[in-house]
């Protein structure tokens, strides 16, 4: 993306064109659809009626427009709170990420505000520590449970989002809420595919929010890091309530605690028990595999919270932990600085696994150094797991 940045846009890029958003019936789901730079674009839903929102398909395509120095282009004019707000976003990401080029948004024209937000609260949902922080401990109204499959699970794996709905359809009902899966195509879409997933996934969280404002009149997005974290990020309490309209006001959940901070809060729930879902890698086809970074992570902050056991039969027959840690490949920079050597090597934790925690910062910190053996380890390891993401989760 730094070609992007520096020249603003590529030989024979143009502008990005969302066509008008259709409803439609499809099978037994409510369907929204654009056309999207010629490609068709949905979302879609068996469980509630959903808005033809232009604001839901501009969110999603505001950062790749940044991203290739380009404009937007909307047939349908969008509300003029969005409006309003997606030029603050602009601005912010342009400071965070250093974009230039031409105003995306240049030339589109908003639509009067047209009421008030339904009373009614979602929040989003996957089963992860932050979702359950959120459920079990937020002020924010949240009477629907929304689950987005083509988000972080494949439009083409059916057999896992069939494990990830019975986990939101039983949580919603032990709690008294209504449940809601939406389906969406986006992360198939050339633009989007083009995009770092880190900068996009708070604005397809709220795209999901906009096409459901018609059950839903605000949308929580759990925090993913505390107010202590100082860098950009896509789902953030700086950006998330600028992807607000008229009829949807999104929300980013309190960020006072960080996550390994929020294990205490729910450790003793059994839904958490018996529903947790952190994995990323998606090894396993219905759950947690036990051995990708995010598993091992979070098996490491149950050890420190003296929770391990409890926790332990929610990853699918994983190895003992101090053996996990020394299987792992070599940590990314990010995940070394940010993560495992400010904190986990500081935490109190059993002397053989703080060892393994070392020995894992060691050896990654050996992979970045500069040298064919280090550039190989390191190019091994992120195409290791880069394979492992394309195997189980394409097509989208």
């Amino acid at each position: 993306m730094t070609l992007l940045r520096a020249r603003g846009r590529l030989p024979g890029s143009s502008d990005i064109r969302v066509g008008p958003v259709v409803r439609e019936r499809v099978d037994s789901r409510d369907r929204v659809s654009a056309m999207v730079a010629g490609v068709p674009v949905f979302f879609e839903s068996d469980d509630a009626e959903l808005v033809p929102s232009v604001e839901a398909f501009a969110s999603v395509f505001l950062i790749p427009a940044l991203e290739q120095g380009v404009r937007l282009s909307l047939d349908t004019p969008p509300s003029a709170t969005w409006l309003a707000n997606a030029h603050r976003l602009v601005e912010l990401f342009r400071t965070w990420w250093g974009y230039v080029g031409p105003d995306p948004l240049a030339g589109i024209a908003s639509r009067p505000d047209v009421g008030f937000p339904r009373p009614e609260g979602g929040q989003c949902f996957s089963g992860g520590i932050d979702s359950f922080f959120t459920l079990f401990r937020s002020p924010h109204r949240r009477d629907v449970l929304v689950f987005v499959h083509g988000f972080d699970v494949a439009l083409s794996d059916e057999r896992r989002v069939r494990a990830c709905e019975h986990s939101l359809r039983a949580v919603a009902a032990a709690t008294g809420r209504r449940s809601v899966l939406v389906r969406t195509s986006v992360r198939r879409h050339p633009h989007l595919r083009a995009v770092s997933w880190e900068r996009e996934h708070g604005a397809v969280l709220a795209a999901a929010g906009h096409v459901l404002s018609g059950t839903i009149g605000s949308l929580v997005i759990p925090a993913s890091w505390s107010y202590a974290w100082r860098k950009p990020w896509g789902s953030h309490w700086d950006s998330d309530p600028l992807w607000s309209s008229d009829r949807l006001g999104v929300v980013h959940d309190d960020a006072g605690l960080e996550r390994w901070d929020k294990v205490p809060w729910i450790t003793d729930e059994p839904l958490v028990r018996e529903h947790l879902r952190v994995c990323w890698e998606n090894l396993e086809p219905t759950g947690n595999c036990g051995r990708c970074e995010k598993c091992i992570r979070t098996r490491v902050l149950f050890e420190r919270w003296g929770c391990f056991d409890r926790f332990e039969p929610v990853f699918a027959k994983p190895r003992p932990l101090v053996e996990s840690l020394d299987r792992m490949a070599p940590l990314s920079k990010a995940q070394r600085e940010w993560i495992w050597e400010p904190h986990y090597a500081c935490w109190p934790l059993p002397a053989e696994v703080h060892d393994a925690i070392l020995r894992l910062n060691d050896r990654s910190r050996r992979a970045e150094s500069p040298g064919p053996f280090g550039r190989v380890t390191r190019r091994l390891a992120r195409l290791g797991r880069k394979l492992r993401r394309l195997g189980r989760a394409r097509p989208r």
